[in-house]
């Protein structure tokens, strides 16, 4: 279908172009189409008028979403969502995918770790290093990639355009937000920077936009653009890079929702860009019933020549009757079917160094097109207003558009998966669909708590070890493991932590009462520990204490700290000190508590009623209570988390974060007490820098309890690896996971699975080859010798690398 006709003036509005600026530029600036900016992100992109209304643009900058790894049904939905999008729109928009560089160095020198004095440190951090990069080369980690909305409006001023951004920009929001997304506006300064990196490619750290110093200077064109410029008939030549415009001057019948993907996939810099304009739908059917009628008018005069020609019982020609029938289609579809039709121009602007790689990139882009039946030509003799129709705003300089429908246009997905990238994050693997780094840092979601989720040999522990060993040898930070299994005992070590195995004859002593270094509010102390005690009381008569018991707990509790001004004054109060208070109260509520203390204070399981021999200064402390009895496990566990406490409350006076594990959380959780304790610390450690950690094999022992279900409603961290059947079908309750993405932890590899980091869920894949050094460093003693000094630094690589150590070492 083609609208053509010159008395159809309100067709050729719709695909108005952008006024230049200068009819004939003198410089390289001029050509640029901006005219005016404002602080806001509103750009003024054609001289002003005294009566008539200039073009004004604003750019966002919205964020992908998980749209291939959906079924088919939640694809529908997004589609039609973004069917929504688009008939909501009655000005002339863009939506734009730029592949633009990304400093490599820069990048790596933000995920890799660095090195440290400690020559333990340094091996791991070696190895650390040796893997990110293998996985780097994986990805298109040397491109960085962003995605644009770009809407342009005709009004008079600055302050008409403002108005105008302000009220589309609600009705916008809260659509990409229904998607998944979030569109974020973008500034002056922002958008400069984007102009820049495409222009000058290469140089993206040379200049900086601070909005004040754009006022003083004035003329910030001079930063953007490039010196050169050199037109030819099919390509632009600039000082350092050649571009050639593509236009898409044929489309299929059908389209594949990953198209647009598979475009801008490619590892090379590239600007896509999809320039739309609404034709109003009263026009568009008026037009379409106009046609209608001269099809009508054309078929009749042809059956009259027919008659004339005696052949009165032949048909219309074929190509008559399809475009009759073309046309009913078309008009159903704009009454029937609440479709809209759009003007499009889809254009691609591909950046090389030379004219030979430029060449070869555009004949990519060719055959990815020629796979999905679109044909891209080279704009020729038009490539500079093509190219500067390619940059973030919303001006337009060629009109070689074509008409389509709401779906037809929607077809143009611009999404794909959700990446993760934090600054000062972690590596966690590389994305199962777009093989770029994960690097997530806990410590920017709401809140840093997290859960690990995997049958037995589904790659839990080494996920964590690996988490564990990069805060160890990257951050300042602490780290605490409670271990009930004593399986963190050989890492710890290695890697010069302090392991406290809780056993009847242990050597080691924890005081739950022990007074804290840093007290902020003497009252919240008091309270905390009687609530402490309460647990510990109830534990030891193995029932719910009374009110009355209570109350008695809460006045002891009072009367032993009664004195306590501050740690460095202090007298050492422990549960011997508890147990002499209640043996002094007259109530035989009193007498019975003290009887059931007896045991844990002056009996066999009395490790935690001495003076603390536990060192707080460690930055890597595991907790092993496998070899305790069942009496004295449930009362250990409601201690460790008390003095958990007190580490994090500590350690936020000087400005540290705490990271706590808790190994087979169950074990845990499975206790009333020890689950309550546990919850609050998820729900408050937060404040105070602590990240809470919960690691068990199955979904279901979190969902049947109250509390441990709150600890996974609370917890922004989520990794799913292989789970079981049961597992699978209760996951829905807790994230919102779609029949697809179901795939990637139904029987799947060690190491691999999916990820909820805050409201991104990403298929990962963290998998470490066997062979690897890191193997090595977590499950042997190779650097508990370093850390003894029995191998030097340089005999330890070579140990690495499997040339083994010298005889005399």
């Amino acid at each position: 279908m083609q609208l053509i006709g010159s008395k159809y003036s309100q067709f050729k509005e719709c695909k108005k172009t952008t006024e230049p600026i200068y009819l004939t530029p003198r410089s390289i600036q001029e050509t640029l189409p901006i005219y005016k900016i404002s602080e806001n992100g509103v750009f003024q992109l054609e001289k002003d008028k005294k009566n008539g209304d200039v073009q004004f643009d604003k750019a966002y900058l919205f964020t992908d979403i998980n749209f291939y790894v959906k079924d088919e049904a939640e694809k529908e939905d997004l589609f039609l969502q973004q069917c929504k999008i688009l008939n909501s729109m009655n000005v002339s928009f863009k939506i734009m995918v730029v592949n633009y560089n990304q400093d490599i160095d820069k990048f790596r020198n933000e995920v890799l770790l660095k090195r440290t004095d400690n020559p333990a440190y340094n091996v791991l951090i070696k190895e650390y290093n040796r893997i990110i990069e293998n996985r780097m080369r994986e990805g298109k980690n040397g491109i960085n990639q962003v995605k644009l909305f770009i809407v342009s409006c005709r009004k008079k001023d600055f302050v008409n355009a403002n108005a105008f951004f302000q009220t589309l920009e609600g009705t916008l929001q809260t659509n990409y937000y229904v998607l998944g997304s979030n569109l974020i506006p973008l500034n002056a300064e922002e958008r400069l920077h984007l102009i820049h990196d495409i222009g000058r490619l290469g140089k993206e750290e040379e200049c900086s936009f601070a909005w004040d110093e754009l006022c003083k200077k004035g003329n910030w064109r001079d930063d953007i653009c490039n010196m050169y410029i050199q037109q030819h008939p099919s390509y632009l030549e600039f000082e350092d890079k050649y571009c050639c415009t593509l236009i898409a001057k044929s489309y299929p019948s059908n389209l594949l929702d990953n198209f647009l993907n598979e475009l801008t996939a490619v590892p090379f810099h590239t600007v896509t860009c999809m320039d739309i304009s609404p034709i109003p739908k009263n026009l568009a059917e008026s037009r379409l019933m106009d046609i209608y009628m001269q099809i009508e008018r054309q078929i009749e005069k042809q059956q009259e020549l027919r008659n004339k020609m005696g052949a009165f019982s032949s048909d219309i020609s074929y190509d008559k009757r399809t475009e009759k029938r073309e046309i009913e289609e078309y008009l159903n579809e704009t009454r029937s079917n609440d479709q809209r039709m759009f003007f499009q121009a889809f254009l691609i602007l591909v950046i090389a160094p030379d004219l030979d790689e430029l060449n070869s990139r555009v004949d990519t882009i060719q055959q990815i097109g020629a796979g999905a039946n679109f044909v891209f030509e080279k704009y020729y003799l038009k490539q500079l207003e093509a190219y500067n129709t390619c940059l973030p705003t919303g001006a337009r300089f060629v009109n070689s558009m074509r008409p389509l429908f709401t779906q037809s246009l929607a077809a143009f997905m611009p999404f794909y998966v959700q990446e993760l990238h934090d600054q000062g994050g972690l590596f966690y693997g590389v994305n199962q669909c777009s093989k770029n780094l994960l690097v997530g840092n806990r410590k920017r979601l709401k809140n840093g708590n997290g859960f690990v989720f995997g049958i037995t040999g589904a790659g839990k522990s080494f996920l964590v070890k690996t988490e564990m060993g990069q805060i160890l040898v990257g951050t300042k930070d602490d780290i605490i493991v409670i271990d009930p299994q004593n399986e963190y005992f050989e890492i710890c070590e290695n890697l010069g932590g302090q392991v406290i195995n809780f056993s009847p004859d242990s050597k080691y002593f924890l005081n739950p009462l022990e007074i804290p270094r840093v007290c902020p509010n003497k009252e919240v102390f008091v309270y905390d520990k009687s609530e402490f005690m309460i647990g510990i009381c109830e534990q030891a008569l193995r029932q719910e204490v009374s009110a009355k018991m209570r109350s008695i707990i809460e006045r002891c509790v009072r009367s032993i700290y009664k004195n306590f001004v501050r740690y460095d004054d202090r007298t050492e109060v422990t549960l011997v000190d508890f147990k002499k208070m209640l043996e002094e109260q007259p109530e035989e509520e009193a007498a019975d508590l003290s009887v059931s203390l007896e045991m844990f204070v002056e009996g066999s399981l009395n490790i935690f009623a001495h003076e603390s021999s536990v060192k707080s200064d460690n930055r890597f402390t595991v907790y092993g209570i496998r070899d305790l009895g069942k009496d004295l496990r449930k009362m250990s566990m409601l201690i460790m988390i008390e003095s958990i406490r007190q580490k994090i409350t500590y350690n936020e006076t000087i400005g540290k974060a705490t990271w706590v594990y808790v190994d087979e959380s169950h074990v845990l959780t499975d206790e009333e007490f020890s689950a309550k304790a546990l919850e609050k610390c998820w729900k408050e450690v937060r404040k105070q820098g602590g990240l809470m950690t919960g690691i068990t094999q199955n979904v279901s022992d979190n969902m049947t309890n109250k509390t441990t279900k709150n600890m996974l409603a609370n917890s922004e961290f989520v990794v799913l690896l292989n789970q079981s059947a049961v597992d699978r079908e209760m996951l829905t309750d807790v994230i919102e996971i779609s029949n697809a993405q179901m795939r990637y932890i139904t029987n799947s590899a060690r190491g691999k699975g999916l990820m909820k980091f805050g409201s991104s869920l990403i298929a990962f894949d963290n998998v470490v080859e066997e062979e690897s050094k890191l193997y090595a460093m977590f499950d042997t003693n190779l650097l508990d010798k370093i850390r003894n000094q029995k191998l030097t630094e340089q005999e330890l690589e070579r140990a690495i690398r499997g040339e083994g150590a010298r005889n005399d070492t």
